[in-house]
């Protein structure tokens, strides 16, 4: 290896004669630092249900007084006087008994177990879809500096997860509280449809913005019906009359999140 200097410029070469390291050509030169806390909540997005309602049959039992108007019919031991007339013995009487099948009208009374139908519902949650975005200014270079480059150092802390009812809290591979390079867009959350297909993605992208450092945070996510289904049910009362299962049940959640991220930006020229 051998170190030469001529013309304020400096250079190395290895023991095969490359060179490997040369001021003549443009050094990367760090001219300032930028450092600032952004603090920002993903909104929550609206919410709706679906629901589909049926009938179950004979699900319901009911302890009921009934009275109805019958046609009876009952085989009872009857009496009855009768007389007859005779040319010689005249009129003659007796009481004469037997059983016979009497039948009629009557109203008929008691208390009993029914049984009747009842009405059910299963609803699913539903996340709409939506999109939206917020700018912060993370800082300033100075005035007519022009960078060539930004190197973003960036710590993210999630102080508040959202999540979907079927598959839970929102996956982030950002480690909370480690430093990363944050260059271009950061992925922070993800979430996935059953199909393995995203269905929610939420990004921080750096960028220079005339002499201003800017942060965007950006949410998008499709609508989404859950996999998880409420069953609701009801017995009408009285019986043969209708009523409402109900569709209660939140089958979403709330996709807010909130993350605190704090930026240090260093600014840089290649100077020669």
């Amino acid at each position: 290896m051998s170190v030469s200097i001529q013309n304020n410029n400096i250079q190395v070469t290895d023991s095969s004669n490359v060179v490997i390291f040369d001021t003549s050509t443009p050094m990367p030169h760090i001219t300032n630092v930028i450092t600032n806390t952004i603090n920002h909540t993903f909104p929550n997005t609206t919410h709706s249900t679906s629901t589909n309602y049926g009938v179950t049959w004979n699900a319901c039992s009911y302890f009921e007084f009934t009275s109805n108007y019958e046609y009876i019919c009952n085989n009872e031991y009857v009496c009855n006087w009768e007389c007859t007339y005779s040319y010689y013995d005249g009129f003659s009487c007796s009481n004469v008994c037997g059983w016979q099948n009497v039948c009629g009208y009557e109203y008929v009374s008691s208390w009993g177990w029914f049984t009747g139908n009842g009405e059910d519902s299963a609803t699913r949650g539903i996340a709409q879809s939506s999109d939206n975005g917020t700018v912060y200014t993370i800082g300033s270079v100075d005035t007519g500096l022009d960078p060539d480059f930004l190197l973003v150092e960036a710590t993210f802390s999630r102080t508040t997860s959202g999540g979907q009812v079927d598959f839970g809290t929102f996956v982030s591979s950002l480690k909370t509280g480690s430093k990363v390079i944050a260059n271009g867009s950061t992925v922070v959350e993800t979430a996935f449809a059953q199909d393995g297909d995203p269905w929610l993605t939420r990004l921080v992208s750096v960028y220079l913005d005339g002499d201003d450092v800017k942060a965007e945070f950006k949410h998008s996510n499709k609508e989404y019906t859950s996999l998880t289904v409420n069953y609701g049910t009801c017995c009408p009362n009285p019986r043969g009359y209708s009523c409402n299962p109900g569709s209660s049940f939140p089958a979403t959640r709330d996709i807010s999140s909130v993350w605190s991220v704090s930026f240090k930006i260093y600014v840089g020229k290649f100077t020669i």
